[in-house]
């Protein structure tokens, strides 16, 4: 050949601008893949250290999700992102933002425990609002001097405290279900108290307006589930009120309403024997040894048949109706009304007492003397 090229060859390309192209390409995307599974090698590896730092383990929620106090989370979001350290910067797209989304979540508990702990407050304040009224309702629903419309104000008071305390827990409890999961101490007071209020309610929707009454077993039922700041405790103190009420429904109370009765037929002969005795005295020979031993026989008789009544009441919740001592209590309240509509003066008032008021017993007539002296020391 005059310029001594070699012919081309139809079907020999291997040296073509295409194929070096071609190896080329092919040599830049294995490097690009295995520097993309490198990546995503070292990043399902940053991903595993952030559970593991994290600690879920059975909570199913990571410990700064759990407490409430938020020293500890900043403690916990500082151990995280020293761990992770510069790493992080070379991982994946979704690593890096799941490493930015668990940063953030630890400053956003930190403002939910900051209300969490704010709204919390109001349950402690309101229990105890409400056991102060509760506790000054059972000192006035009693006294004489009090308007009836006052004592059904403050009843009416703690009802609408009860409904109040159920919209805010209802609230609560949806706004904060699982952190209050982690606050054993908040739930059961929340849960005992609601439950115990509610029956409470129920109660209440049955008294009667003109003359509100909170009897003792009704008052022991809602301390004892105030107080326990736990939902079984709370529980058994209902049925147990509900129980000893079928009791009395069913009769179960006549052994009570038999001693009551064996006590007072004693008592009544009793005083009746120191009565023949003393009023004999002066016109026979009746030992004063026998006196004696009849006076000791009407105390005894009379603490007997007052002890009967005090246990009537404990198991009933209210006194009998022949109780002497709300005879009297009654006797006083007609006769100080009386008093008032006439606009006497104490010292007015006390001859009344002193002359209309009948007691049958020396323990009436020293309560009777006693009240006497009260109304004297005003």
């Amino acid at each position: 050949m005059a310029n001594g090229r070699r012919p081309r060859r139809v079907g020999l390309q291997q040296n073509t601008a295409l194929d070096t192209l071609e190896r080329i390409l092919g040599l830049g995307q294995g490097i690009a893949q295995t520097v993309q599974a490198n990546r995503k090698e070292r990043s399902n590896a940053l991903q595993i250290r952030m559970t593991s730092i994290l600690d879920s383990g059975q909570n199913k929620e990571p410990l700064h999700r759990r407490t409430l106090d938020n020293s500890i989370i900043d403690e916990l979001k500082s151990n995280f992102v020293e761990a992770m350290g510069s790493s992080i910067n070379g991982a994946d797209l979704e690593t890096r933002e799941s490493y930015n989304a668990i940063v953030k979540d630890f400053d956003r508990q930190k403002q939910i425990n900051d209300k969490y702990n704010l709204e919390r407050n109001y349950f402690v304040n309101a229990e105890d609002t409400f056991i102060k009224d509760v506790n000054r309702f059972m000192d006035i629903q009693k006294n004489i001097d009090i308007n009836p419309s006052e004592k059904t104000q403050l009843l009416n008071n703690i009802k609408n405290q009860i409904n109040n305390y159920s919209k805010k827990r209802m609230s609560f409890v949806n706004e904060f279900g699982t952190k209050i999961n982690y606050d054993p101490i908040t739930k059961g007071n929340i849960e005992s108290f609601n439950l115990t209020a509610q029956k409470f309610l129920s109660i209440g929707a049955g008294m009667d307006d003109e003359t509100p009454f909170i009897d003792q077993q009704t008052y022991n039922m809602l301390m004892t589930g105030l107080a326990s700041d736990n939902i079984d405790i709370a529980s058994r103190a209902i049925n147990n009120y509900d129980n000893l009420n079928v009791q009395i429904e069913r009769g179960n109370i006549t052994n009570i309403l038999g001693l009551v009765q064996e006590t007072q037929a004693t008592f009544s002969d009793s005083k009746q024997t120191l009565k023949n005795l003393e009023k004999n005295k002066d016109f026979d020979d009746t030992p004063q040894e026998q006196i004696d031993n009849a006076t000791k026989d009407y105390a005894v008789s009379q603490s007997l048949y007052y002890g009967a009544l005090d246990r009537y009441r404990a198991l009933v919740g209210k006194p009998s109706e022949n109780d002497p001592r709300l005879v009297l209590k009654k006797q006083i309240e007609e006769l100080e009304k009386e008093a008032d509509n006439k606009n006497l003066t104490v010292e007015e008032f006390i001859k009344i007492l002193e002359k209309e008021v009948s007691v049958p017993d020396q323990l009436t007539e020293n309560l009777l003397k006693d009240y006497i002296s009260f109304l004297n020391e005003e």
